[in-house]
């Protein structure tokens, strides 16, 4: 099984620090519990892991928490490239860490990316107008309320249908999802981990995930990715609670 033909996106989450900590988000629960920055070894080895396994994406997301602020950022992105494990490097911040990096950082870390996705909102739009500013196109912002998270699976919302195309890696796993891991830190009894929906990263790790039920497990009942769950929710935008780094 090759990679393009399981997946073609890979979120990578560098980190469970955030420093905007926004009320709805969905992925609370799970960096409260997680603290946590992704080594340069384990990075690294997600990467030998999927070359030697002859997997390659045409997309990897740098996700969180929030990547800005990760440490090993300007290495990780260095390593990304030059691997060629991917067609595209997307970059996907709140934006807030823009004043606390030079100019010449900040200018080597969004060169190197294809893509700048900035969630926006009222308390970073400053933020995003600054990178908009310096960067250009290459800048993009995602602009919309957040969808409440439910507190109950939803029953009837399965098989899936689900806008999530991507796997995801953190703390040593790949998942098949990049929601499962927060939907079961938020609900532990009703949506706990099934063990073939994350895989050890090591060679031939995608043989290890059940993709025949991506979309018909217990998380997916209370993922907002699955469109017949976050059609039924409400919808505001969130507020930045506090700084949590």
């Amino acid at each position: 099984m090759s990679g393009n033909e399981v997946s073609k996106v890979v979120s990578i989450k560098v980190t469970t620090r955030c420093n905007a900590w926004c009320d709805l988000c969905g992925l609370r629960e799970w960096m409260k519990a997680n603290p946590y920055d992704m080594s340069m070894q384990e990075f690294e080895r997600f990467i030998e892991a999927s070359l030697v396994s002859g997997y390659r994406f045409d997309k990897v997301v740098l996700s969180g928490g929030e990547p800005l602020i990760w440490p090993s950022l300007e290495q990780g992105i260095y390593l990304l490239r030059k691997s060629g494990l991917t067609r595209g490097i997307t970059l996907y911040t709140n934006a807030l860490a823009v004043a606390l990096l030079s100019r010449d950082i900040l200018a080597a870390i969004v060169g190197a990316v294809d893509c700048v996705r900035v969630s926006l909102h009222e308390w970073n739009r400053q933020s995003y107008l600054t990178l908009k500013n310096q960067f250009g196109a290459r800048v993009q912002c995602v602009e919309r309320p957040f969808v409440v998270p439910p507190h109950v699976p939803m029953e009837g919302s399965l098989p899936a249908d689900c806008t999530c195309k991507s796997l995801s890696v953190s703390r040593d796993a790949v998942h098949l999802c990049t929601g499962q891991e927060a939907v079961a830190a938020r609900l532990p009894r009703q949506c706990g981990h099934a063990s073939s929906s994350s895989a050890e990263i090591r060679p031939g790790y995608m043989k290890s995930l059940d993709f025949d039920r991506r979309h018909d497990r217990d998380v997916c009942k209370a993922c907002l990715s699955n469109r017949k769950v976050a059609a039924v929710q409400p919808c505001r935008n969130p507020i930045r609670c506090k700084m949590s780094l």
